[in-house]
């Protein structure tokens, strides 16, 4: 499967004359979309992906998509040594919000009722020795609301659940999918570093 992958990218590179690749596995190791399968031997496995390409005489830039969370921190990627055949990481500060209870979608850092957060993520890489250059931090251009939530805190860190219909909302609608003339009030978590809104009526959240 890798050499074929890499064939192809290769491939790719030749006819259309890119200049960049960015490789987006989610996850090694762990578990991310339902159903998708995860192996223990993922890790190293996108360790010689990641040298398989390389080994191509592929010489532009090369980077992928990094989950922050804890678990693919500590599981998915053997870092030393992909950062050393990559340019950058990107990071994927966001999707931080679900199950549930609410909390922030893509906060900057961590509170008491939220730990995990772009400044968490970015200081466990440095702590590894992993080049500050190096590092991408993703930013959301999109949210998630939450229904049946109560009107404690604002709707924030309370129990609720994903809305079934509309769950995501792109940042360009805010203004008129969540308009202040249909009940939503914007808030700020000054703890976090991160927006939210709520509506009383609807008992519904977003970040």
């Amino acid at each position: 499967g890798r050499k074929e992958f890499t064939k192809s990218i290769k491939e790719l590179y030749n006819y259309f004359g890119i200049d960049g690749l960015d490789l987006d596995w989610e996850y090694p190791t762990v578990s991310g979309f339902p159903g998708h399968k995860h192996q223990l031997q993922d890790k190293p496995n996108f360790t010689k992906l990641v040298k398989e390409i390389r080994n191509l005489g592929y010489k532009y830039q090369l980077t992928f998509a990094a989950g922050a969370s804890k678990r693919y921190l500590d599981s998915a990627v053997e870092w030393k040594r992909v950062m050393k055949k990559v340019d950058y990481v990107n990071i994927m500060s966001y999707d931080m919000s679900g199950g549930s209870k609410t909390a922030h979608h893509t906060n900057l850092l961590s509170s008491p009722d939220q730990p995990r957060s772009a400044d968490f993520v970015v200081k466990a890489l440095l702590d590894m020795g992993i080049p500050a250059k190096k590092l991408i931090i993703g930013g959301a251009f999109y949210g998630k609301v939450f229904e049946g939530v109560e009107n404690v805190n604002n709707g924030l860190s309370q129990p609720g659940k994903l809305r079934s219909t509309g769950g995501s909302v792109n940042y360009r609608n805010i203004p008129t999918t969540l308009s202040a003339a249909s009940g939503w009030e914007q808030h700020w978590d000054d703890a976090a570093k991160a927006p939210y809104m709520y509506n009383p009526t609807l008992k519904q959240f977003y970040t």
